[in-house]
């Protein structure tokens, strides 16, 4: 491994290399060359970024102490042997170019999260759509069941509301490392922080969302799987937070609960947040979107997912299964109106699926957990 300045790489060629840079850990782990700690260190901290015209796999860090620090690391060393065995190339670790401002710029207000966080198995089993009669509900995928259960009268959450709410407090989780945060200085604020107005009366947007976020926290989830005709219960009945405590003059306190923060620290999917602020009127859209990232980045090969399967995983709750086709391919319109993936592609018997980057590819480059598909499918 050597040590160097490099130039940015195009987005195509960077793909190519996260490829390339991931099939070979997943090879060492299932080996056990290297432990279920160094795959996550390598996923949050050491991710390729192209591939130089010698066909050396690149990974840059901010400094050159970093990157000579990078070279001893064990775990990479393994990586680089066992590509040099493949065949695959080798690895090559450089600093970052020093970056020149005449002028700092400056920010009115906070900064913006550029990248949001939901946990995986709530991409690849979504809640429902629109409103759900009685106390149950339940989406499958392959050998995984989720199921929903309402612990009070209010019933199921639904919509694009708890979706967003999920996807904030999974970020905070993801990039704070604690169960226990202020959310807000009051409720409105936390919705504000949700880009929803402040819009009170019988069906505003402010009173339709505080109900969702009161379904929401009242909801068990339970995620069962089968294999070999044996049931595992990895959650059951986990609820998403301990509590919720609003207090005038001390804002809007949140203490998540052990299973939640676990699951969500462990693999959650990372999502461009400028296009869920364009897909936030659409929980379909939203849904597509977050399942597609994810599923792309994570294919080897072609493959095409029949469009049963994918109504279990996203639609359960449309009357028909040509409403359902209808309306994922209305809603796959508008994700390729923000994210131009070639990976995905209706057919008559199902969408056909090819590999590709994930639509944020900066998360690769940044202190952020790889989202691992969990054991379904």
């Amino acid at each position: 491994m050597e040590t160097r300045v490099i130039i940015q790489f195009p987005p195509e060629n960077r793909a190519a290399a996260q490829l390339r840079f991931m099939e070979t850990m997943e090879s060492l782990q299932h080996q056990g060359k290297i432990s279920d700690e160094e795959w996550s260190l390598l996923a949050h901290h050491h991710r390729p970024v192209g591939i130089d015209e010698a066909d050396r796999i690149v990974i840059r860090y901010d400094t050159r102490k970093q990157a000579a620090q990078a070279k001893s690391l064990p775990a990479l060393v393994e990586v680089n042997r066992e590509l040099r065995r493949a065949g695959l190339g080798k690895l090559m670790v450089v600093a970052r170019a020093p970056r020149v401002r005449k002028t700092p710029r400056r920010r009115a207000g906070p900064p913006r999260q550029r990248v949001l966080y939901l946990p995986t198995r709530l991409v690849s089993t979504t809640l429902p759509h629109r409103r759900v009669k009685g106390k149950e509900f339940v989406r499958i995928n392959g050998d995984m069941t989720m199921s929903l259960t309402a612990t009070q009268k209010s019933g199921l959450p639904y919509g694009v509301y708890p979706r967003l709410a999920l996807m904030h407090l999974t970020t905070r989780a993801v990039l704070e490392g604690r169960r226990h945060f202020l959310i807000g200085e009051s409720a409105t604020d936390f919705l504000a922080s949700l880009g929803i107005t402040n819009s009170g009366g019988r069906r505003g947007s402010a009173t339709r969302a505080r109900a969702q976020l009161r379904m929401l926290a009242s909801t068990a989830f339970t995620w069962e799987s089968r294999n070999s005709g044996r049931s595992h219960d990895r959650w059951r009945g986990m609820l998403l937070a301990d509590e919720w405590d609003s207090r005038p003059g001390s804002g809007v306190h949140v203490t998540l609960t052990a299973s939640f923060f676990a699951m969500a620290r462990s693999s959650s999917v990372p999502l461009d947040a400028k296009i869920v602020q364009k897909l936030r009127r659409s929980p379909m859209a939203l849904d597509v979107y977050a399942w597609l990232t994810w599923r792309v980045s994570t294919l080897k090969k072609e493959t095409v997912i029949p469009w049963l399967a994918l109504e279990r995983q996203l639609g359960c709750d449309f009357r028909t299964p040509r409403q359902f086709r209808w309306k994922f391919r209305k809603a796959l319109t508008k994700v390729r109106a923000q994210w131009d993936c070639g990976g995905a592609e209706p057919q008559e018997r199902g969408l056909l699926l090819r590999p590709c980057a994930p639509s944020v590819l900066s998360w690769l480059e940044h202190d952020t957990p790889h989202a691992r598909r969990p054991p379904d499918e």
